[in-house]
């Protein structure tokens, strides 16, 4: 692989000066002119540019402009927000006048859909398009920050504040439970791109177009039913080579931290806790109790005078809580730590994009260059990515040209999100004791074997030793993810006719992933240094061929399309790991050199092929009335023999009311278009081999020896189907005064059948379950876009868009019986729950009323419990608290709505930008609960345990507290205490931008100049007491419930400061 890079490099820098040379014959002029309105008035702001180029400038005050590098033989797009584009020849003149005429038909925007493009003016499906601009209007280090909240019924749920993260990505809503609920993603014709949202540069893109409805959807068939995201990048143009550079520097802070006790809180509660020990324990453990004050005669082993590397003498009084040793002093701690400031830190993060481009009529050539360095607030963790792609457009003959193009990605990202117990770096951060240090000074007299070493809660042996420092583990562990990604394609076109076209795409996609983890000796404990690695490697190609026809027969215009595709995806993977290292010099670099006893390495492939034949039409009489039915028929590997194939239709039809002649006189009205479709789309993002029946392996115990051995492992199912996904859409298309008002309005309903679920068998005979299709889910929704001119000057305009989401999640058939589901098991019982008449990632526990109080006593008793314990909802009366039969659901995990406002100002050579997202109604389980309040002593918890019962404090949700390490029981079940409201309202972006006047940047030889200040996630208002309402833990069990905290990574608050540049 090092070899095929460096080859790689080698091409890529031939290319590039193959680009350079070539360009250089281009040769430009300098065009200077004006722009006027209808009224013979200046218009300042006017964009002036050499289309697909980034040669451009704007007009002055006085509305004139200056354009260097221009080609003799091209020409200009002049464009202005209100008002028609002009294209016009240069013809070899330096001076141009332009007058602009008002813009009545702002709806022939180009929208890209599958294998081809259409005027938004003529679609007849939801699809809704993100230009550069709109995307760039925030940096964004991957495509998912860039998009968020940019398009109504696109759902993207960042799962945690980790650099490089993979976030979760919906379109209407989850139709699946069993297999793949992400969008397809198209990057420039290469279907189904691996890691689209991490390995692209936000700056490389020029445009996003989202396929929502089936009759956009359908031309992909099986991979359509979760919506489609076609990513269009930038290339090359005709011109004297052009030089852009984006980049920006990026400061992260942490934007909330949670209330946690410190040193005198923390011994308050162990002190009431012990006091408490005897009610709530039959034969307390005293060992872990160090107050010698209240611990009985001849109990304990250990106090605090014996623990002088964490605790010095003071005098009676000294301290607000009363310490003493055995010896009769009293105590205080030597140290007081900030864990969470310690462990999440400020950091700087870097993007830089530079784009060379040019070319003539004939060739076009683009290189594009990009490094990011994305620092975590985590010690030691970050993201770094380089690009580069290499782009060509070569005209051989006025009926055949070429479009290519080459990209290579390498990552290298480094989480530390590690630990060696559930919960990750933010659970040490928080359940680290807060008197421990970071490291004890080296004074071996005062601190003896702890001196020079770091702080762990193994020093203060009460509770739980498996929390250690997050800072040991920092420099401690070695966790790195190392990617190179190669995709290219090779595109053939011929022009039959002038109204016929051939298009023959050749791609592939080549994934190569490395993870390797080395933990050092004391870090890992017993493992003595332990050693992970392991790699993957993924291959994908595919062909596909197809006609397009377009031609205009009086008042009807016709076009279709007509193909074949074929693809396929290998991939293999081998894990090995080994500990019990004699040093920690080697690591992961030499993992042959430990010594487990039995280290079990493993391997596996995989493989699946799609071959598909698609078509579609398209029909407009009169402009009027609009047509369109798809059509694609796939046949998928993955599926039994029986069902390998599957058929996947769609039609949808508009009327533009707006255009017929009793329409014409409305005052105001510019555009009145109704759309309506019908289409069906499959699912197949399920295992290369869920149909068959398989063998497993292992080693037995036989005769009291170990023997190699076979047993089935899986039940095969030949007739397992598609899931299938039926949707209706609805739309209405308004605009009003010249569309400085436009209104997007969507209604749809989509029912997924034949959904796969893993239907239990009896397992005496059996592995336990066969995989069958036998469920339904249903999504309904509704969705709007606003968008609105507010304000239009000569030098000041403001521009507002709104999008609003509405989606109903249903499951309307689950099994063979229809019986619960529950799912993700945990500390006390399932956290989730599947049901017929409920929404997936639905919260399900225990209803908890409150405490017990002093009289309640029989009550409580009726359960087994005391005054002080936790009180839970007995929904069945029956005497007795069964997590199952007594469990409720608790909400979902999804929002009701979600609604983004962003207005956008300019005033002269200012710019300035706002977008406020909001989400109401989403339900998120706080499961820190868990062991940071439910229980005491074992770890140091949250300020909410200062809540807790006592007799004169009774009403409350906290029951009593009492040593979890003392022999005392505790209730902790995941319950309504755990759910909280997750609705909130957030600052996604702010952005202020100056660009300088081009009489100031033609002197240091540039067109463009642009520099801007940026905040991201600026504020937050919410009710969820966790780090962020959004976003998951690092050790989250569901891949269709987000929102399950157990210490997830902190969300940061970014500023940048940023340079567009152009020369």
């Amino acid at each position: 692989m090092k070899r095929q890079i460096s080859n790689l490099a080698r091409g890529m820098v031939f290319i590039l000066l193959w680009t350079i040379s070539l360009c250089m014959f281009a040769q430009g002029i300098t065009v200077r002119g004006s722009v006027v309105d209808a009224n013979n008035e200046p218009l300042i702001g006017v964009t002036i540019q050499v289309p697909g180029t980034t040669i451009g400038t704007v007009t002055d005050a006085d509305g004139n402009f200056t354009l260097s590098n221009v080609p003799s033989n091209g020409q200009i797009e002049v464009s202005y927000v209100g008002m028609q584009t002009q294209l016009i020849p240069v013809n070899g003149r330096t001076t141009i006048q332009v007058t602009l005429s008002e813009d009545t038909e702002l709806l022939e925007e180009v929208v890209v859909v599958g294998y081809g493009t259409m005027k938004k003016s003529d679609l007849t499906g939801a699809v809704e398009n993100v230009s550069a601009a709109r995307l760039l209007d925030k940096p964004a280090f991957n495509v998912a920050q860039a998009l968020s909240g940019k398009v109504a019924g696109l759902k993207i749920i960042e799962r945690s504040g980790a650099p490089g993260g993979i976030p979760m990505i919906r379109i209407r809503g989850t139709n699946s439970i069993n297999s793949g609920n992400d969008p397809l993603f198209v990057v420039d014709d290469v279907v189904g791109v691996t890691n689209a949202l991490t390995i692209l540069n936000p700056n490389e893109i020029q445009s996003i177009d989202v396929l929502k409805d089936a009759s956009a959807t359908a031309i992909y068939g099986a991979r359509g039913a979760n919506g489609v995201i076609i990513i269009t990048t930038k290339r090359g143009v005709e011109g004297k080579p052009i030089v852009s550079y984006d980049g920006y520097v990026t400061q992260s802070y942490m934007q909330r931290r949670l209330n946690v006790l410190n040193n005198e809180q923390f011994f308050y509660v162990i002190r009431q806790a012990y006091m408490n020990v005897s009610k709530y324990a039959t034969n307390p453990n005293w060992s872990t109790l160090y107050d010698a004050s209240i611990l009985p005669p001849g109990k304990g082993s250990m106090t605090y005078s014996e623990m002088p590397w964490l605790f010095e003498k003071t005098t009676q009084g000294g301290y607000p809580i009363p310490m003493m040793g055995r010896d009769g002093n009293y105590y205080k701690p030597r140290f007081e730590n900030d864990w969470e400031g310690e462990t999440f830190r400020p950091a700087t993060s870097t993007n830089h994009q530079i784009a060379i481009r040019g070319g003539n009529k004939d060739v076009k050539l683009g290189t594009f260059l990009g490094y990011s360095n994305n620092n975590g607030l985590l010690l030691n963790s970050n993201f770094e990515r380089f690009s580069g792609k290499l782009t060509g457009d070569v005209k051989l003959t006025d009926w055949f040209n070429i479009n290519s193009f080459l990209s290579l990605n390498r990552s290298k990202e480094r989480t530390n999100d590690v630990s060696y117990f559930s919960g990750g770096m933010a659970r040490s951060a928080i359940e680290s004791y807060p008197m421990l240090p970071i490291k004890y000074p080296d004074d071996p007299e005062v601190y003896g074997i702890y001196a020079g070493q770091y702080g762990t809660n193994a020093d203060f042996p009460m509770g739980e030793v498996d929390c250690q420092s997050p800072v040991a583990i920092s420099n401690g562990v070695e966790t790195f993810r190392r990617r190179v990604q190669v995709n290219g394609a090779l595109s053939l076109n011929f022009t039959i006719t002038p109204n016929l076209t051939f298009k023959s795409n050749f791609a592939m996609d080549l994934l190569e992933e490395k993870y390797y983890r080395y933990a050092n000796r004391k870090i890992s404990r017993s493992a003595q240094g332990a050693a992970n690695l392991e790699a993957f490697k993924n291959y994908y190609w595919q062909n596909e061929n197809y006609f397009n026809y377009n031609n205009t027969f009086g008042d009807h215009t016709i076009a279709g399309l007509l193909g074949a595709s074929w693809s396929r995806f290998t991939g293999e993977n081998l894990t090995t790991w080994n500990d019990h290292f004699f040093d920690d010099f080697y690591g992961w670099h030499n993992i042959g050199i430990g010594t487990a006893t039995r280290p079990a390495p493993s391997s596996s492939d995989r493989q699946n092929s799609l071959n598909s034949y698609f078509a579609r039409i398209n029909y407009d009489f009169m402009g009027k009335y609009l047509f369109t039915a798809t059509g694609r028929y796939d046949g998928s590997s993955k599926f039994g023999k029986n069902s390998k194939y599957g058929f996947f239709p769609s039609a949808s039809v508009a009327w533009r009311m707006s255009e017929e002649e009793f329409m014409k006189n409305i005052n105001g009205l510019t555009n009145l278009k109704f759309r309506a479709s019908i289409g069906q789309t499959g699912n197949q993002e399920i295992g290369s081999y869920v149909t068959q029946t398989f063998i497993g392996s292992g080693n037995v115990v036989l005769g009291n020896a170990g023997q190699p051995g076979l047993w089935p492992n899986s039940v095969g199912n030949p007739d397992l189907r598609w899931e299938k996904t039926t949707q209706y859409n609805f739309g209405v298309d308004l605009g009003f005064a010249d569309n400085r008002v436009t209104l997007m309005l969507d209604y749809y309903n989509k029912l997924t059948s034949d959904m796969l679920l893993d239907v239990p068998l009896p397992q005496s005979t059996t592995t336990g379950s066969v995989r069958l299709n036998y469920g339904k889910i249903r999504n309904e929704g509704f969705e709007a876009v606003l968008s609105t001119h507010n304000v239009k000057t000569r030098n000041f305009n403001w521009y507002s868009d709104i999008n609003f989401t509405r989606n109903v999640n249903t499951i309307e058939q689950l099994g063979p019986t229809g019986a619960d589901i529950l799912r993700n098991w945990w500390v006390g019982g399932a956290n989730t729950i599947l049901r017929e008449g409920l929404p997936v990632a639905q919260f399900f526990g225990l209803n908890r009323l409150g405490t017990y109080g002093t009289q309640e006593a029989s009550l409580a008793a009726r359960y087994g419990m005391l005054p002080g314990d936790v009180k839970y909802e007995d929904r069945n009366n029956d005497g007795r608290i069964s997590f199952v039969e007594d469990g409720i659901p608790m909400g979902s995990a999804f929002p009701i709505w979600d609604m983004n406002v962003n207005n956008s100002v300019t005033y002269k050579n200012i710019d300035f930008n706002l977008d406020i997202r909001i989400s109401y109604g989403a339900k998120k389980e706080n499961r820190t609960n868990h062991s940071s309040e439910d229980r005491q002593g074992l770890a140091n918890g949250k300020t909410s345990i200062l809540d807790a019962w006592r007799p004169d404090h009774q009403n409350t949700m906290v029951a009593q507290v009492r040593p979890g390490n003392g022999g005392a029981y505790y209730q902790t079940y995941p319950d309504t205490r755990w759910i909280e409201d997750a609705s909130f309202v957030r600052g996604d972006g702010m952005t202020l931008g100056y660009t300088f006047p081009q009489d100031m940047t033609k002197k240091v030889g540039a067109s463009r100049v642009r520099i801007y200040l940026n905040a991201s996630n600026f504020f937050l208002l919410t009710k969820y007491s966790g780090y962020d309402p959004e976003g998951s833990d690092n050790d989250n069990m569901d891949s269709i419930t987000p929102g399950m905290d157990f210490f997830m990574y902190p969300r940061p608050s970014n500023y940048s400061f940023g340079v567009n540049l152009t020369f």
